[in-house]
């Protein structure tokens, strides 16, 4: 089991490798700051940026779709959606 240190350490390179990601989607810094103190909507967004193949950018407006998209599926259960990624 991760230590709080280690917990700590590993949000931090998260949230420094997401910002820059956040940014490419065209999210506003208010917006950015606000989804970096979520980790787990972070991962999420990130995860929902490179699924979308997005990681150089895209306009703002589909980043606000994405934004919203991983807001959805921050709340369900990573193992829910292995499971429906294997039946299609």
């Amino acid at each position: 089991m991760a230590t709080k240190e280690e917990k700590e350490r590993l949000a931090k390179e998260l949230q420094d490798a997401a910002r820059p990601l956040f940014s490419a989607i065209g999210l506003d810094e208010k917006v950015i700051e606000s989804a970096l103190k979520n980790i787990k909507f972070t991962q999420a967004l990130v995860d929902v940026i490179k699924e979308a193949g997005v990681t150089e950018g895209c306009p703002k407006a589909k980043g606000n779709l994405l934004y919203t998209t991983a807001s959805k599926v921050s709340d369900v259960p990573m193992k829910a959606l292995e499971s429906n990624t294997e039946a299609a």
